[in-house]
């Protein structure tokens, strides 16, 4: 062994491995040297270490095997052979000369008669494969110019194994505790294992003073009790078996299969959260799948369940309307009509009696919708002074009547109604900056349809189905239409619809039905010639392909088209 292990200051860590792959482990991580063992080989084979104890396969054949064809050429450490004395004679002796021919650094009692009860170990004593035949066998190991480390468990072996003047001896405190996949309890304590490893280490020195002294097993998994006991012990390493080879491995596969496992539930809660979404939102006419449409369905949807104050913005057209009729539905205990307060319908002062009440006994509309869902449309059709008396009861929960002094209580679910951003209504100076501040948070834009062009093949067939029309629009049909920019958004589908009626249009709807119809301007540009039409054709098919992550299937049915046809454009658009 070099120079790292002779250091009598260094702290010592050595590693009872099974494979290959964690000799490199250990060695990148400094390990002082490692010990090819067949309870590290068996616990690779997913046996307990137990095992190492009972006849699974000849352990020196397994260990031997292990070190020349597995363990050599992966590590430059120093590596101890464990080696039984189960077999005859000139057999080990044949073993231990090739230890030591072989470049390794010595041989380990292992399997070891220590590790049996103390009836058992006797009755080995006496056939003459117990302690005294692995102290013999170590023995010869010297002789070869091998170092050696004993294992042993109490203080007679202790002493007879510093009357060999090994090189270490380990004190063992049995089988590791620890791990997910066994329930094996220590057989000693961390107080008894300090002082068992300090009795069993002062009678070792007393014979052997440059012997090494480590420690391992039993309660022993994590490095602080390593500290712990080597310290108030005075011990100068540790031997790392499952803690190195199998609870990190065994950690590291359940919480990685986990994982996988919980990205693959999570995967499939998502598809049935989308699915209910989805399901609710055709409820009230909103169809499609689209991220953008999908993103503020599900904002809605929180938004909703916490009875946060909404604010639903979004161009005439954007089916606003809907959007609260499916946010309500989200919320159980909401059933009924919708009670919109329409601004316009109110003049002033009207406005703030209704909404707020009167000081004569006129009851407010917020008190009336307590604890229930009530739209405001349109929110910057409000008065700055009905915007503050507002912005008052979302923070304190009371409203005080027009003309009134007393406060009244109430917490309405309130839902306002825009046709723009808040940001531009507060640039505009429209809505006041204390309910800009309050809304903000909870606002959901729905996209403009020319935001979620991928929803038009869907959208405009769930129409037909509404209006009870008899057309089916064809792929180069919904492929105009994806073009087109739709400045109306749905009252732009109605109207399309409406004009192919007018012209007798019915059954099979292709692109030659649907361009007269769409005016000389419809199409997204400034030009219809062939080359910007396929430059609008080629940006607009990799927007849809980039959105879902150039999944050419998931992409097709996003578009409304089969995989074949993408293909076929795909191609001839050099894409």
């Amino acid at each position: 062994m070099d120079d790292q292990t002779d250091a009598g200051d260094n702290f010592l860590v050595g590693a009872a491995i099974g494979t290959g792959l964690v000799a490199r482990a250990v060695e990148r991580g400094q390990a002082d040297f490692v010990l090819a063992l067949n309870v590290g080989r068996l616990r690779s084979m997913g046996l307990p270490s137990i095992s190492a104890m009972l006849p699974f396969a000849p352990a020196n054949d397994l260990v031997m095997s292990f070190v020349e064809y597995e363990l050599v050429r992966p590590t430059s450490i120093p590596v101890y052979v464990g080696l039984g004395v189960w077999e005859p004679q000139e057999v080990l002796q044949r073993r231990l000369r090739q230890v030591a021919a072989g470049g390794l650094a010595g041989v380990v009692n292992f399997p070891t008669s220590v590790h049996y009860p103390p009836e058992v170990a006797r009755a080995l004593e006496v056939s003459g494969v117990g302690f005294s035949a692995e102290l013999d066998m170590l023995s010869r190991a010297q002789a070869l110019g091998c170092r050696t480390l004993v294992y042993v468990k109490t203080r007679d072996q202790a002493r007879r194994a510093a009357a060999l003047k090994p090189y270490m001896v380990c004190v063992n405190f049995g089988w590791n505790a620890g791990g997910r996949l066994t329930d094996l309890q220590p057989e000693v304590s961390i107080d008894e294992a300090i002082l068992r490893a300090r009795d069993l280490a002062r009678e070792v020195r007393r014979q052997s003073p440059r012997t090494l002294c480590v420690i391992e097993g039993g309660p022993v998994v994590h490095p602080g009790q390593v500290a712990q006991i080597c310290v108030e012990a005075g011990m100068q390493g540790y031997i790392g078996g499952s803690t190195l080879d199998r609870l990190p491995i065994e950690n590291a596969v359940v919480d990685a299969t986990l994982a996988f496992k919980s990205a693959g539930s999570a995967r499939q809660q998502e598809r049935a959260e989308l699915g209910v979404l989805l399901g609710r939102a055709a409820e009230v006419g909103i169809r499609g799948r689209s991220s953008a449409l999908t993103d503020s369905l599900f904002r809605l949807q929180a938004l909703a369940e916490n009875q946060a104050p909404l604010l639903v913005s979004g161009a005439p057209g954007t089916q606003r309307h809907a959007a609260v009729e499916f946010a309500r539905r989200c919320v159980s205990g909401t059933a009924g009509e919708l009670a919109t307060l329409v601004v316009n319908d109110h003049p002033e002062p009207q406005l703030g009696m209704r909404l707020f009440g009167h000081g004569d006994g006129r009851q407010s509309l917020l008190v009336q919708r307590d604890g229930q869902p009530l739209v405001i449309d349109s929110l910057d059709g409000l008065s700055r002074r009905w915007q503050r008396k507002l912005a008052r009861l979302l923070v304190r929960g009371m409203v005080t009547p027009f003309r009134g002094s007393r406060a009244v209580r109430t917490r309405p679910w309130l839902i306002f109604l825009a046709d723009r951003p808040l940001e531009v209504l507060q640039q505009e100076g429209l809505v006041i900056d204390e309910l800009c501040e309050l809304l903000q948070p909870s606002e959901v834009v729905m996209p403009r349809l020319a935001e979620r062009v991928e929803d038009i093949g869907e959208i405009i067939q769930d129409l037909c189905a509404r209006l009870q029309l008899n057309m089916r629009f064809d792929d180069s049909a919904v492929t105009v239409l994806q073009r087109h920019a739709w400045p109306d958004d749905m009252r732009g589908l109605r109207n399309l619809l409406e004009r192919l009626r007018a012209n007798g249009c019915a059954g099979r709807i292709g692109a030659a039905d649907v361009e007269p119809c769409l005016g000389p301007a419809g199409l997204r540009g400034e030009s219809r010639s062939a080359q910007n039409l396929d430059e609008a054709t080629r940006e607009w098919l990799v927007a849809a392909l980039r959105r879902n992550r150039f999944n050419r299937t998931a992409t097709a049915q996003a578009l409304g088209i089969s995989r074949k046809t993408l293909y076929n454009r795909l191609r001839r658009l050099g894409l």
